[in-house]
């Protein structure tokens, strides 16, 4: 979802952001499901 204005010419643009910032977040979120597994599997271990 793109919030906000602009020009045509900067649509492309704003667009490509958008992509870019999407695959940050997912990148970010499986990289936290992965910290959160591997703590949960160690604390498994202990108990």
């Amino acid at each position: 979802m793109l919030l906000g204005g602009g020009s045509k010419n900067g649509q492309q643009r704003d667009m490509d952001q958008a992509v870019e910032l999407w695959k940050e977040y997912k990148r970010a979120k499986a990289n936290l499901l992965k910290k959160t597994k591997t703590i949960m599997a160690k604390s498994k271990r202990k108990g």
